[in-house]
């Protein structure tokens, strides 16, 4: 079986949208003020949105499909790392992981022209052209 660099950046990006996920969920848990919940709140549905956008495309997603390549997966590993970034040890471990990821996905970004990976459970080539029927619904005569 052989393994391409798109796999790879997958499902590490996949892994580290998980790890987002429980890390912010578990300071949720531990903290009450709100200058501490919006930022995992907004990890939380970050994440998701990545998860997401990495194993399926619905139609809704392909206004973000920057988060298929590489420029958008290196800046939404610096929005959370940066999120992350906190006087807490564990914070700052993840935040460290983060931008480093982003910094790596950046350079990568360099040597590979941009490379766009295909959403896991997609069996065909994605549309990635938005059209104005996707914004507009014709208008009905009755």
């Amino acid at each position: 079986m052989e393994i391409s660099l798109r796999i790879v950046i997958k499902w590490i990006t996949i892994v580290a949208s998980c790890y987002a996920l429980v890390i912010s969920i578990r300071n949720i848990s531990y903290v009450t003020t709100l200058q501490s919940i919006c930022p995992n709140m907004i990890i939380i549905v970050f994440s998701l949105v990545l998860i997401i956008a990495e194993v399926y495309l619905f139609d809704f997603f392909k206004f973000f499909t920057f988060l298929l390549t590489l420029y958008g997966k290196s800046f939404s590993f610096l929005l959370i790392g940066a999120l992350f970034w906190n006087i807490d040890s564990l914070n700052l471990v993840t935040s460290s992981i983060f931008l480093t990821l982003a910094g790596v996905y950046g350079i990568l970004t360099v040597f590979t022209n941009g490379l766009v990976s295909k959403p896991l459970l997609l069996n065909n080539d994605a549309k990635f052209v938005i059209d104005v029927k996707d914004m507009y619904a014709p208008e009905q005569k009755e």
